[in-house]
C-alpha cells in the first residue's frame, strides 16, 4: 500500500465538476449480464454492412424482479428536502422534493448490485446514483454546490411515496409526497406547459383526494402509492379515447335563427293548415328545453365537435349544447327563465343545473355516453342579452336607437355590470363539481374553456353599413327603419364594446378566446347579397312569429301588430357554418393538445451483448397514447443515416434489437395519439447512441491534487456520438502496489468535456488511470500517472 494509506476520509461517490454528471462506474471484469469488451484503445470496429440492419422488436413488460426490492425514505443533510427511493427488483423510482424549491422524479433500471450503483435520470437529464440493500440504501445527491452522501433506512408498512397527475386547461400538474416514517412530509406540484415549467407546494397529504387550485380552476387529484409491491417502472394504464365538448349560452350559441329543418310557415309568420312547424334537433330528443330555447344541431356546438369528429375518427366525441336562446349569465349559473319562444310558457332551468344532471345521468334527453364524468372543453357563447341585444334591435325597428335615452342608459347600465357577472360565471365554474349515483362528488372543472364574441350582423357584402331604406334584403320590411346612423351607433356602441368586455373577460377568467367572429361576418350581414343573417322574411318563413313580447323589456306594446320572428337578425345556416368555421380553428388546437402524449423519457440501452443484441428502453409518461414509434439510425462511414421508424403498440417501454456482429445506431422514441399520420405525436425524445461495442480508450495527459481530497483530470477522449461504442462516461482507475483500490466516474456518459474532477480520494499516493465505459464494455486503460492524494 502506499504512504499513509491507511488515513482514510469516510468514502463517498465522487462529485463531478458543474457541467457534469454522474454515471454508473463500469467494471474492468465482467458483471452480471454484460461481457467483457474486446475493444481496446484504438480497436478496430466493423459496422454492419450497407442494407442490413436490425428488426425492432417489442418486449412486454412483465420481466421477473430480479434485484434488490425494497421502500426507502430519508432526509438529504444540510437541505430542507426528502428523499423516497422504491424498487419493484427490476426498475426503480425516486423522488427528491424540498416542497418549494426542488421537486425531481428519477426512474433506472436495477443494478447488478455489490459495488455497482443503480443510476437513476430525471426528464431533465440529472442523475441520481443510489446503492440498494434490504435494510437500506444509499444515495449521492449533486448539485452545483457538489455532492451529498443520503443515508436511507428501509421502510415497510406504509407508502413512502405517493405521485397524482391531471390536466388544468394546457397546463399538465405533476404532484408528488415524500412521507417518511415519523409522518412528516414533503410534497410539491410541477406545473407544465408547451414552454414553462413552474414549481409550488403541494397541500398536505391526509386522504384518498387533494384540490389544488390552478390557472383559476379547481382540480381534485388522486394520489397514488408507489411502492416495491407493484412494478413501479410499469406503463401508464390508458384512459378511454372520449372527449366531452358541452356548449352554454344565448341564442348565438343555441342555433336561434337556423332550425335543422325549416318550418312551413306564410310570409306573415302564420302556420297554414296542414303544414308542419320547424324541427329544432335530431341529436336531442324532443323536450321543453329544446323547443323553448330553440336549440339546434346547426349551431356551433354541434357542428364544431361534427369537425373534429371527422378529422378524429378514433376518439369518441360526446357533444351536447344548454344554450338557450334569450338567457343572461345569471340562466347559467342559478336562475331559471321562461325561454324564447312566444308560442308556449316554458321554465328552463338554469344550465349549469341541466348539464350537472346529464354528467351523472339523470338528464335522458340525450345520454353521457362518456365513462366518467368530465368536461374536456367547455364551449360560451352569452353577454349579449346582458347589455339589452332584443330592446335595441325592437327601438332600431321601431324608433332611433342612436338617440333613444332609454336605450342609451340600458345599454350603459348593461356594460358596467358584465364584468361582475362574468366574475361570477368564472366562480360557478371553477367550483363546478356533481354528486355520482354512490354518494361520491366529483369535480368536473372543466380542462379548457372558450367563449366567443358576437358577430358583426350590420354589413353588405363589399363592407358596408346598412341602410335599410336602400338594402333590397331591408327595404321591404320593418328592418327598412335600420338606417346607417342607427347601423353606426350599434356597431360602434353594442358590438365593439360587448366584444371587448368580453375579451377582457376571456383574459381575466383563463378563458380561451374566438375573436374572429366579427371579422368573419363583416361582409355577410343582413343586408348582404351572400347573407349569413336573417332578415325578418326569412326568419318567418323558418319559424314564424314565436317571438316573446314580454322578454322586450317592456317594448311589447310597440311591437303589437308587426310580423316579427325570434329568428331575425340572428345567423342563419350558412351564419352558423361560419361561425363554426372560427370556432373549430380554436377548438381543434385544444383537442390536439389534449391527445398528443409526452414525449417517452429516460431512452436508454440495456442488457448489451457484445457483438449481439442489446435492448433499448425507456419509460411511458403517457396515458394517452395509442401507439409508440422508434426511430434507428445505423452508424456508417462516420455518419447516422437512413432512419427507419419501428411502429410498436401503446405503452410499450422496451425493443430488443437483434444484431449479429458489431452494431452502433441512434435511437429516437416518441409516443402518438389516437390519429394516423403525425398530428397527435409527440416531440421526438433527445437521442441515445446504442452499441454492443466497448469504447475507444482516452488518453490520461495530467493528473493532479486540488486538496481535500480532490484529484483533478485531464485527458483526451476517443469516444464520442458518431464514435462505435460512443458516448461514454469517464471512470478513473485507482492502484496501488499493482492493485485496484477504487473506481470513480469522473464524466458522465454523453459529455464532451475533457477535463474533470473526483472527489474525496483516499490519502495517499496513487497511480492512475482511465478508460472509458458503455453498457457493453469498457476500454482499455490508459498509461498510468502518479498523483498523491493531501
Amino acid at each position: 500500500m502506499g504512504a499513509n494509506a491507511n488515513a482514510r476520509r469516510p468514502f463517498r461517490f465522487a462529485a463531478l465538476l458543474t457541467l457534469t454528471t454522474l454515471v454508473a462506474a463500469c467494471s474492468s471484469g465482467t458483471t452480471a449480464g454484460r461481457s467483457e469488451g474486446t475493444a481496446g484503445p484504438g480497436g478496430s470496429v466493423v459496422a454492419m454492412p450497407a442494407g442490413q440492419r436490425p428488426r425492432i422488436v417489442p418486449i412486454a413488460d412483465a420481466a421477473p424482479a430480479s434485484g434488490t426490492k425494497g421502500d426507502w425514505a430519508g432526509p438529504v443533510p444540510g437541505s430542507n428536502a426528502y428523499l423516497a427511493v422504491v424498487s419493484d427488483g427490476a426498475q426503480v423510482v425516486a423522488y427528491l422534493c424540498d416542497s418549494d424549491k426542488t421537486a425531481v422524479w428519477f426512474r433506472g433500471d436495477v443494478g447488478a448490485g455489490g459495488d455497482t450503483p443503480t443510476i437513476l435520470t430525471s426528464d431533465g437529464g440529472r442523475q441520481l446514483q443510489v446503492q440498494l440493500a434490504a435494510d437500506r440504501a444509499s444515495a449521492v445527491v449533486t448539485s452545483d454546490d457538489g455532492a451529498t452522501a443520503v443515508d436511507l433506512p428501509a421502510v415497510s408498512g406504509q407508502p413512502v411515496l405517493h405521485r397524482a397527475e391531471g390536466d388544468a386547461g394546457d397546463t399538465r400538474v405533476t404532484a408528488g409526497w415524500v412521507t417518511l416514517p415519523d409522518g412528516s412530509q414533503r410534497g410539491s406540484l410541477i406545473l407544465s406547459t408547451a414552454t414553462t415549467s413552474t414549481l409550488s407546494t403541494a397541500p398536505t397529504l391526509s386522504g384518498s383526494n387533494v384540490t389544488v387550485s390552478v390557472v383559476n380552476q379547481t382540480l381534485d387529484l388522486q394520489p397514488n402509492p408507489i411502492s416495491s409491491g407493484a412494478p413501479v417502472g410499469a406503463p401508464r394504464t390508458n384512459e378511454p379515447f372520449e372527449w366531452v365538448m358541452v356548449t352554454l349560452g344565448d341564442s348565438y350559441g343555441s342555433g336561434e335563427g337556423a332550425p335543422l329543418t325549416p318550418g312551413q310557415f306564410s310570409a306573415d309568420g302564420s302556420l297554414p293548415g296542414g303544414a308542419t312547424k320547424e324541427v329544432w334537433s335530431k341529436i336531442e330528443a324532443p323536450s321543453s328545453n329544446v323547443e323553448a330555447c330553440h336549440r339546434s344541431d346547426r349551431s356551433a356546438g354541434y357542428l364544431v365537435p361534427d369537425d373534429i369528429r371527422k378529422e378524429f375518427p378514433d376518439v369518441k366525441i360526446i357533444a351536447r349544447s344548454f344554450a338557450c336562446s334569450g338567457a343572461v349569465v345569471d340562466n347559467l349559473i342559478d336562475t331559471p327563465y321562461a325561454g324564447a319562444d312566444g308560442d308556449v310558457d316554458f321554465s328552463v332551468p338554469p344550465q349549469l343545473t341541466t348539464l350537472q344532471k346529464w354528467l351523472v345521468g339523470t338528464d335522458t334527453a340525450v345520454p353521457y355516453g362518456a365513462s366518467k364524468p368530465k368536461i374536456d372543453l367547455l364551449y360560451m357563447n352569452i353577454g349579449g342579452n346582458d347589455v339589452g341585444f332584443g330592446p335595441i334591435v325592437a327601438t332600431c325597428i321601431t324608433g332611433s336607437c342612436d338617440t333613444d335615452a332609454a336605450v342609451q342608459q340600458s345599454l350603459a347600465d348593461g356594460l358596467q355590470a358584465l364584468p361582475s357577472h362574468y366574475v361570477k360565471l368564472a366562480g360557478a365554474l371553477s367550483g363546478l363539481s356533481v354528486t355520482k349515483a354512490d354518494g361520491t362528488r366529483v369535480s368536473v372543472v372543466p380542462a379548457v374553456k372558450v367563449i366567443s364574441q358576437a358577430p358583426d350582423p350590420l354589413r353588405d357584402q363589399a363592407g358596408v353599413l346598412c341602410n335599410g331604406p336602400t338594402a333590397d334584403r331591408m327595404k321591404g320590411e320593418q328592418l327598412k327603419e335600420l338606417v346607417t346612423a342607427e347601423a353606426d351607433w350599434a356597431e360602434r356602441e353594442v358590438v365593439a364594446k360587448l366584444n371587448a368586455a368580453i375579451g377582457t373577460a376571456a383574459n381575466a377568467h383563463g378563458w380561451v378566446l374566438v375573436g374572429t367572429i366579427a371579422d368573419a361576418y363583416r361582409t355577410h350581414g343582413v343586408c348582404s347579397s351572400s347573407p349569413w343573417i336573417n332578415n325578418i322574411a326569412d326568419a318567418l318563413k323558418a319559424q314564424g312569429r314565436d317571438i316573446r313580447l314580454d322578454f322586450w323589456s317592456g317594448l311589447g306594446a310597440n311591437l303589437i301588430g308587426l310580423r316579427l320572428s325570434a329568428g331575425m337578425v340572428h345567423p342563419n345556416a350558412d351564419g352558423f357554418r361560419g361561425t363554426a368555421t372560427e370556432v373549430t380553428k380554436v377548438v381543434r388546437p385544444q383537442f390536439v393538445r389534449r391527445w398528443t402524449p409526452p414525449t417517452p423519457t429516460g431512452l436508454r440501452e440495456a442488457a448489451v451483448t457484445v457483438n449481439g443484441n442489446f435492448e433499448v428502453r425507456w419509460n411511458d409518461v403517457a396515458a394517452n397514447d395509442a401507439r409508440v414509434e422508434l426511430e434507428e439510425s445505423p452508424l456508417r462511414n462516420g455518419a447516422f443515416v437512413d432512419p427507419v421508424v419501428a411502429t410498436l403498440p401503446s405503452n410499450t417501454q422496451r425493443a430488443d434489437v437483434p444484431i449479429s456482429g458489431a452494431y452502433t445506431a441512434r435511437f429516437r422514441v416518441r409516443a402518438c395519439g389516437p390519429a394516423k399520420g403525425e398530428v397527435l405525436c409527440s416531440p421526438w425524445s433527445a437521442p441515445f447512441v446504442g452499441s454492443n461495442q466497448a469504447p475507444l480508450g482516452p488518453t490520461l495527459t495530467k493528473v493532479s491534487p486540488g486538496g481535500a481530497g480532490a484529484v483533478f483530470f485531464q485527458f483526451s477522449d476517443a469516444s464520442g456520438p458518431t464514435k462505435p461504442g460512443g458516448p461514454a462516461s469517464i471512470v478513473a482507475v485507482l492502484r496501488a502496489d499493482g492493485q485496484t483500490t477504487r473506481q470513480f466516474v469522473i464524466r458522465g456518459p454523453g459529455g464532451n468535456a475533457t477535463q474533470a474532477a473526483g472527489l474525496n480520494f483516499p490519502l495517499g499516493t496513487w497511480q492512475v488511470a482511465i478508460k472509458a465505459c458503455n453498457i457493453a464494455a469498457c476500454s482499455g486503460e490508459s498509461a498510468r500517472l502518479p498523483v498523491t492524494v493531501t
